[in-house]
């Protein structure tokens, strides 16, 4: 009767081992780093699209803005103009009898 027995010594410093104690005997890392890049693509795709909507509010309120300076410059060059028409018209004109 032969009987084989397979023996192997490791020393207590072997990567082997101290892989074996870090991932608690499943040898698994992680994520690898493609799938690492494929998630941060994925983030980033999400971000930017999380970022439009703010964008386009803020840019639509400026434009907003920009309107309704725009209207009061045009209402105080009104008045101007009316308050000028009305300094060049004879006192008769403008003042009642």
């Amino acid at each position: 009767m032969n009987i084989t027995v397979s023996l192997r010594v490791r020393n207590g410093l072997d990567p082997y081992l101290v892989a074996e104690v870090l991932t608690e005997n499943t040898f698994n890392f992680g994520i690898s780093s493609r799938d690492m890049f494929i998630l941060g693509v994925a983030f980033c795709v999400i971000g930017a699209f999380t970022i439009v909507q703010p964008v386009v509010y803020i840019w639509k309120i400026r434009n907003d803005m920009k309107e309704v300076d725009y209207k009061r410059e045009r209402v105080a060059k009104r008045k101007e103009e009316y308050h000028s028409y009305l300094d060049e018209m004879p006192d008769s004109v403008t003042e009642p009898d």
